[in-house]
């Protein structure tokens, strides 16, 4: 059906629907209950028609319209269709793969450039080369909270800088071992990240189109045309995988507590139906269950992490503000002020 058939039978339905409920209460008024009941029900049904028959089909057209290429499409979007090992790609490089939709958009290029900064210090993590430790972190009523009273929440101890074969990551921990030696001791965890700022976001994602996991179609008219579409397969494969963890088929592992925690506060979680129960936010935030055997300097750093990754644009939060110091500019996700961050990615101001 074409959104030009929905809109004329909206047309036609609305105000018929209207009617028959405006004439049901006077009916009902006037003691012909039957009539009157007669006439509401079939108000109710044309209402309901109208609020989900009607806005499914509209939304069907929408999705036939914007059609995907082909390429790296063969997967169903339920991962039921076989399908290869997924290439081995670092913590940014699957977030960024993540956070492209099957249209080749991103629904916020900014939020998506400082989550793929912080992914960065996530993969470091992961690989004992760093971790972010918090400015102040205390037990309320049992549960982790995180402090931070405007400044950083946290920040970046180095503990190895040897090479680790990645560009990227060679780079990143020279530059924080630069400014390490400068400042005297550990770097602002959002110094680094104002500093890096949109960076990471271009260097991960060419290093996807190179291993032919993202697909670059360039914009007919000026650059805010270009698409990147990712693979389905090796995309519905993380998705995948991300759900069992949170439905607890699968354990938890450090990669994937990265990552849940980063895909949360991305605001991800309901297009991946990613549901965690009440049991499992609180196991979480006390530190047992599902991340019980997990190191706890990685647990401080992933939640952390995660608390610098700003809310949407459109949701009236933008990542910015002052110095790094503390004292000026806005909080990612929460606003100024003292703020409780509990495990993972749920805060609250103090």
């Amino acid at each position: 059906m074409s959104r030009l058939t929905v809109v004329l039978a909206l047309l036609f339905l609305v105000p018929v629907t209207l009617g028959l409920f405006i004439g049901g209460i006077v009916m009902v008024g006037r003691g012909e209950t039957p009539t009157g009941a007669v006439a509401l029900v079939a108000a109710g049904w044309m209402g309901w028609y109208c609020c989900f028959p009607l806005l499914a089909l509209w939304n069907g057209d929408e999705d036939e319209e914007q059609d995907p290429p082909a390429g790296g499409y063969d997967a169903a979007a339920d991962g039921s269709v076989p399908m290869a090992a997924p290439p081995q790609l670092s913590l940014p490089e699957e977030f960024l793969l993540l956070v492209h939709d099957r249209y080749g958009g991103v629904h916020d290029l900014h939020q998506a450039a400082v989550a793929c900064a912080a992914a960065e210090l996530g993969e470091l993590a992961l690989r004992r080369r760093l971790r972010v430790v918090p400015q102040k972190k205390v037990r309320l009523f049992g549960l982790d909270a995180y402090l931070t009273a405007g400044g950083s929440p946290g920040r970046i101890h180095l503990l190895d800088t040897t090479p680790t074969g990645l560009a990227w990551a060679d780079g990143v921990l020279a530059e924080l071992a630069r400014l390490a030696a400068a400042e005297g001791g550990p770097v602002r965890l959002r110094t680094w990240l104002r500093q890096r700022g949109d960076d990471a976001l271009p260097v991960h994602r060419q290093a996807l189109i190179a291993r032919a996991v993202l697909f670059h179609s360039p914009g007919a008219t000026s650059e805010d045309d270009e698409r990147h579409y990712p693979d389905v397969a090796v995309r519905n494969s993380l998705i995948s995988r991300l759900k069992a963890v949170a439905e607890e088929r699968v354990a938890m592992d450090e990669r994937t507590m990265l990552m849940l925690d980063l895909v949360e506060a991305a605001g991800l979680n309901k297009e991946f139906g990613l549901v965690l129960t009440p049991r499992q936010r609180l196991d979480y935030a006390r530190g047992t269950g599902a991340v019980a055997a997990l190191p706890v300097d990685l647990k401080d750093t992933s939640t952390l992490l995660s608390m610098m990754v700003p809310s949407r644009r459109d949701e009236g939060e933008v990542f910015e503000g002052g110095d790094g110091d503390g004292g000026g500019g806005s909080r990612c996700r929460g606003g100024q002020g003292a703020v409780c961050q509990l495990h993972p990615t749920r805060s609250f101001t103090a």
